[in-house]
């Protein structure tokens, strides 16, 4: 494995200088399509409308609507509007391409430094589908997926990818209905091929942002027996874990009490806690007999926006130190594959 010193070289010497290339193109974009430029925009379209209502006024003024002066006015700031709205288009417009080169120059290179055999593909993700697998959602609602990365961590397959969960909201402002997207879960998403002796999923939560399954949030309203019968589906109980500082960060919900026993013992609860300590990163795993599914919430992957800087957010080194983490998590839990 990696050492901190090794990965800060290999930041400073490969990453560093590409991206200094690439935010000097961002710098480029917006200094071309700045906003700025709505000004003479909107001084032209001053002078004009003035001069254009004089000659209309002086002309034509008994044929003039009595609101003449306000639809001026609105014209002039519906040009101000259009202009902002085009430099916005052409700004979001030349910044694909720029985004593309971050993805295969930067962070491609950081996956497969981290994971040297691995594959990377920033135009795709894991899909909708995958996810039902573990139903570690206590929903699966609309979802965006990019950057997956592919490959092996000890002989298992293995798959990630950024992940974007939500869900559309109608609302009523007046008599129109309006609707917003409303995130439900936004990071990494995580995907281990690994036999287990487990006889049912067991999920491990972090407390702290929890994705109740609807089983479990419906239990909590109206008790075991009658959620069975609206259901249909297994109540999973919740089990501490006999350490008082993992029972604070993590709950363990599960089916058969032999599969959480099994948990408890199987050393992932000090490996789960040393991620936490490092990353300060929020984790949802379930544990299937054949899949392991990790969710790490706000574990972004790049720059978003043609606003945010390369550089400045520090997001690429951040992504790279938390993917050296998750990649000793992955490591620990497939090793710890046959007693779990």
């Amino acid at each position: 494995m990696k050492n901190s010193e090794e990965i800060k070289t290999f930041y400073n010497t490969k990453i560093a200088p590409e991206l200094l290339v690439i935010e000097e193109l961002r710098q480029a974009l917006l200094k071309k399509y700045s906003y700025k430029k709505i000004i003479p925009i909107g001084i032209i379209a001053l002078v004009v409308l003035i001069v254009v209502s004089v000659l209309l006024k002086w002309k034509l003024s008994m044929y003039l609507h009595k609101d003449f002066n306000m639809i001026m006015v609105m014209i002039f700031f519906m040009v101000l509007g259009i202009s902002y709205g085009t430099i916005n288009f052409l700004r979001k417009r030349d910044f694909s391409p720029i985004h593309a080169v971050y993805a295969e120059q930067v962070i491609h290179k950081v996956a497969r430094y981290i994971f040297p055999t691995s594959s990377y593909y920033f135009d795709r993700g894991i899909q909708k589908e995958e996810l039902g697998n573990a139903s570690l959602f206590k929903r699966t609602p609309e979802s965006f997926s990019s950057d997956l990365i592919e490959g092996e961590v000890n002989s298992k397959f293995f798959k990630m990818s950024h992940l974007d969960l939500f869900e559309m909201e109608s609302y009523k402002r007046g008599d129109k209905t309006h609707h917003r997207r409303i995130s439900t879960f936004c990071g990494t998403y995580i995907i281990i091929q690994l036999n287990t002796s487990y006889t049912a999923p067991i999920y491990i939560r972090s407390r702290e942002k929890r994705g109740i399954q609807d089983g479990v949030l419906a239990k909590e309203i109206v008790g075991s027996s009658v959620t069975k019968v609206l259901t249909g589906k297994a109540i999973y109980e919740e089990m501490p874990s006999g350490n008082s500082e993992f029972d604070s960060s993590f709950s363990i919900e599960y089916k058969d009490k032999n599969d959480a026993l099994k948990f408890e013992k199987s050393k992932l609860i000090n490996v789960l806690l040393e991620f936490k300590t490092k990353t300060n990163l929020n984790c949802d795993i379930c544990i299937t007999s054949n899949e392991t599914h990790i969710a790490i919430d706000e574990m972004y992957l790049k720059p978003t926006t043609v606003d945010n800087s390369f550089i400045e957010s520090n997001v690429t080194e951040k992504y790279l130190l938390d993917l050296y983490e998750v990649n000793c998590l992955m490591n620990k839990i497939v090793e710890l594959g046959s007693n779990i």
